[in-house]
């Protein structure tokens, strides 16, 4: 059995509240006794949890829905719509999705930048590419091509 000062949990604020409590387990850790030791609640409850960084937040699902409809290029106003499609009670905002993107971007990227992914996945799909660089760390020019496109310059080379 745990010590008791491991049962005893302490949390300290909110966002906008500014309170204390002490929670601990009462008869054999089935129930837990919450003690409030110091409470100020210093506005007016919100009349819509529209926009609530709590209520709004994205469950893992959801999560995994954003990163597979943004692999299919759907825009974040469609996805947030699906959402409130299939949830009525959804408070999901735009920004969420955003964020949602965002973090589903930086998973692939991992620790490359952007350019950096940008160069390796122009190799990685056989993309004729050509850089000049500025000062060995900043690139200063970048061209790109699609295999196919440069075939058909050199097919019809007279439309240019």
């Amino acid at each position: 059995m745990p010590k008791k000062h491991n049962l005893v949990r302490t949390c300290t604020s909110s966002r906008k509240c500014s309170f204390k409590l002490r929670a601990k387990p009462v008869s054999r850790g089935d129930r837990w006794m919450v003690k409030l030791i110091f409470g100020v609640h210093n506005h007016e409850m919100a009349k819509s949890f529209v926009g609530h960084p709590y209520t709004g937040r994205l469950t893992k699902d959801e999560k995994i829905v954003v990163a597979d409809m943004t692999k299919s290029m759907v825009k974040p106003r469609n996805i947030l719509l699906t959402f409130k499609e299939h949830n009525d009670n959804s408070y999901t905002t735009i920004k969420q999705i955003y964020n949602a993107r965002h973090a589903y971007h930086s998973s692939i990227r991992r620790s490359n930048t952007e350019m950096q992914q940008l160069m390796m996945l122009l190799d990685r799909d056989q993309y004729i590419h050509w850089h000049r660089l500025k000062d060995d760390k900043v690139v200063r020019d970048l061209f790109w091509s699609h295999p196919d496109a440069v075939k058909l310059t050199n097919y019809c080379n007279l439309v240019f």
